[in-house]
């Protein structure tokens, strides 16, 4: 009995054992599935983080990194904000130049071509039918303007061009030569007030220019009529209105010969073809065209200069003044191979033809040969208040720049004159 009961507690025991044992492995099995789903599930989360992390660098680089859309969209901006600021920037530089080729066309001063409005108009005799330019563009020294009633002439390399550029400097410099209907030929003077200004001049032995200081030599305004009523003699049309015309145009025309006379008792500014009565002190008008022109008081000589040109043409013609013939001479010193040329005597001894002698200098005759010639400065003495220039074939102590002082009433068979014109 007590066996019995031993062996039945004992499979009790036994039974309480393995169902212990099972409810421990029960246990552990269970801990171990939870374990095991706690394990897949932080392994899950890791990766969903992870890609989660990664998407969200993603997301920022593509956002705000060195090409994200924020960095896209502000560089689009300034490239926005640039291309407006170049666009006006070059809608105001477009404006100014526009602003400043308009400028250029207005006053003929535009490279090239000039414009409609100051192109010379040459009729079928090349004689321009308006004041111009050669090209129509700005008149200065060495863009002389052609007068109305005059074409520009081609002499050796004083050569006007094409008519598409301004001449060249060494063309000016040779002596640019404008004509009339009648063959009457001018040489200009370019005073750029540089190398050549306009002045009175007094010249030392090597042909060194320097301003006159005389006070018994005047050019008088002609506003001061006290000049005529004392002595008589012709001064200058108006010697401000010339000085005026040369600093705007930048140089004057000079009578390339000396005068002979011409159809309607006006002066010929070409080569003579006759010899005049050599009489001294004997009124002579000579009749005969081309007849080289003495014998003529000053005050006639410059009555004679005033009527060459009406106003048919667009130019002033006056007897030749102090400052015209001063300038030129440093206008060939500066410009010819005669850098003393104010001192230059006579190259003939007796009476010739202008234009003969051999005394050419930038194209201009004469002007130390030939005859003396009447010009409008006053000497401070009523008895012989003219004052005539240059060389003469009967007098070698007479030069180029020789002032020499006479009555204006009187008539000389060796004192001629020479026009000059200006704008």
């Amino acid at each position: 009995m007590i066996r019995c009961k031993r062996i039945e507690k004992t499979r009790i025991v036994n039974n309480n054992k393995r169902k212990a044992r099972k409810v421990h492995k029960k246990g552990e099995n269970m801990i171990y599935q939870l374990k095991e789903k706690q394990g897949i599930t932080i392994v899950a989360l890791v990766i969903t983080v992870i890609i989660m992390l990664i998407l969200a660098g993603v997301a920022i680089r593509l956002t705000i990194g060195d090409n994200g859309i924020f960095k896209k969209a502000k560089e689009g901006s300034e490239i926005y904000e640039n291309a407006t600021g170049n666009e006006a920037t070059s809608l105001g530089n477009m404006d100014n130049e526009m602003g400043n080729l308009m400028k250029q066309v207005e006053d003929g001063s535009i490279g090239g071509s000039g414009t409609p409005e100051n192109k010379p108009n040459p009729d079928e005799n090349g004689m321009y039918t308006k004041n111009s330019t050669i090209n129509g563009e700005k008149a200065t020294a060495f863009n002389p303007e052609i007068p109305k009633g005059f074409k520009p002439v081609n002499v050796d390399t004083a050569n006007w061009g094409n008519g598409s550029t301004v001449p060249t400097e060494e063309a000016v410099k040779a002596g640019l030569i404008i004509e009339d209907a009648e063959g009457n030929q001018f040489v200009w003077i370019a005073v750029d007030g540089e190398v050549v200004k306009l002045n009175r001049y007094d010249f030392a032995n090597d042909g060194t220019e320097s301003e006159l200081t005389r006070t018994d030599c005047l050019e008088e305004d002609a506003t001061n009529t006290a000049n005529l009523r004392k002595y008589g003699n012709m001064i200058a049309r108006d010697i401000n209105a010339f000085k005026e015309s040369v600093a705007e145009h930048g140089g004057y025309y000079i009578a390339r010969y000396e005068a002979s006379y011409g159809v309607d008792a006006k002066p010929n500014s070409k080569k003579s073809t006759n010899l005049p009565i050599p009489t001294k002190g004997v009124a002579y008008t000579p009749i005969q065209e081309g007849t080289l022109w003495n014998n003529v008081t000053q005050r006639e000589a410059g009555l004679i200069c005033r009527a060459m040109y009406d106003n048919n043409y667009g130019i002033t013609s006056d007897l030749m003044n102090s400052y015209a013939w001063d300038t030129a001479i440093v206008f060939i010193q500066k410009y010819s191979d005669a850098p003393d040329y104010s001192k230059q005597i006579r190259l003939n001894t007796q009476l010739a033809n202008t234009g003969t002698n051999g005394d050419e200098k930038c194209h201009i005759h004469d002007m130390a040969s030939g005859l003396i010639e009447w010009t409008t400065e006053t000497y401070s003495n009523a008895g012989t208040p003219s004052i005539n220039r240059g060389g003469c074939y009967d007098n070698a102590g007479n030069y180029t720049s020789f002032r020499f002082a006479v009555s204006s009433i009187e008539h000389y068979r060796n004192v001629t004159f020479r026009p000059i014109l200006y704008l």
